[in-house]
């Protein structure tokens, strides 16, 4: 039988409906609590909890329950159900060997709830670290006579274990990476990736801040990462990836270069810190391009102001001018030049010769 991949995006939004086969009017509606059954235990331990399953229909159903194991699946937060045929080898961080359930059938009234017990029991020989199995529930399989064929139609939901045996318990990670989609906003809209890789053995449940800082260092914002919330929690290999979104109301005055630091804590042994800063630049350009057309209407209007100004002057002065100016015409009527003949029909007396 080829992989079944179950998606379960049960570590963001909680678990829900798996496989929903239902007969078109035939559907069931049914919840279980918790969905997220997280505990540390001990080699040799033997721990014994339930779920509680909800009949929301109005007729009585007969639920089973089986287990699964699981690991990581996309970075997203789903995970992918390993077949029992599939497993092969591989044990680590395994859990449905240890899970001892019910085998026959539970009924359940019309909205009526009934717990599922379980018992784990942790051999002596358990690795330490994270061990990882999901509790199946299934409705029976109702028969409908159809054209001479039996349809089988099936409900189920789950809720996933989440087991840390304690022994050599490695709690590491890493910021893979923190980006935003573009270096430059034209509005403080600004989306976030946070992806986190964990390194250790056993799942971490990562939780920080990010916290936006404008370009004379005051804070503009803070985005919670994982916060009162069981969900968010990244499996021993796995990467997981965070998209935030950070929106404001900005003035002009409050452009320029951004910067945000992103926080974030984990593990509950040794509480460890990793951070990473990030760069990019709000740049408001409507209400730019609006001051500076402004702008350029304002010189270009001041210099067509000026050189009107400078060419009318020119005018004025030159219509004074022609007012005051003599008349060349009459002066060289007045004025003239007698030829220079000799000396005596110079006009000129010697004053030596009357003496």
């Amino acid at each position: 039988m080829k992989k079944a991949l179950l998606i379960i995006f049960c570590f963001l939004f909680g678990f829900g409906f798996i496989s929903p086969g239902l007969a078109q009017n035939d559907s069931l509606a049914l919840t279980i609590t918790p969905p997220l059954v997280r505990n540390n235990v001990s080699p040799g331990q033997i721990w014994q909890s339930a779920i509680k399953v909800v009949n929301n229909n109005k007729k009585e159903i007969t639920v089973f329950a089986s287990a699964v194991d699981f690991q990581g699946g996309t970075e997203n937060g789903s995970v992918q159900f390993i077949p029992t045929e599939e497993l092969g080898g591989i044990k680590e961080h395994l859990l449905s060997e240890w899970l001892v359930l019910p085998e026959e059938g539970i009924k359940i009234a019309p909205f009526q709830s009934e717990n599922i017990e379980f018992i784990i029991d942790v051999p002596e020989s358990a690795e330490p670290g994270g061990h990882y199995a999901a509790i199946l529930i299934g409705t029976a399989p109702p028969t409908d006579e159809f054209s001479g064929a039996t349809i089988k139609v099936a409900s189920l939901l789950g809720s996933l274990i989440m087991l840390n045996v304690t022994g050599e318990v490695v709690e590491q990670g890493q910021i893979r990476e923190f980006s935003t989609d573009k270096n430059v906003y034209s509005e403080a809209k600004v989306d976030f990736t946070v992806r986190f890789q964990n390194q250790g053995n056993v799942h971490i449940q990562p939780q920080g801040e990010i916290r936006i800082y404008d370009m004379r260092g005051n804070q503009k914002g803070i985005i919670s990462i994982n916060h009162k919330t069981e969900f968010g929690n990244v499996l021993p290999g796995d990467i997981r990836r965070w998209e935030y979104a950070w929106d404001d109301d900005i003035g002009i005055l409050d452009m320029g270069r951004y910067k945000a630091d992103l926080i974030l804590g984990y593990g509950e042994r040794a509480r460890e810190t990793v951070s990473q800063p990030l760069y990019f630049w709000i740049i408001l350009f409507k209400p730019l391009i609006l001051i500076f057309s402004l702008i350029i209407f304002f010189v270009l209007g001041t210099v067509i102001f000026v050189r009107r100004s400078i060419r009318k002057a020119i005018k004025e002065t030159r219509g004074l001018a022609n007012l005051v100016s003599p008349d060349v015409s009459a002066l060289k009527k007045i004025v003239t030049a007698a030829p220079k003949k000799n000396e005596k029909d110079s006009g000129i007396i010697n004053l030596k010769k009357l003496k």
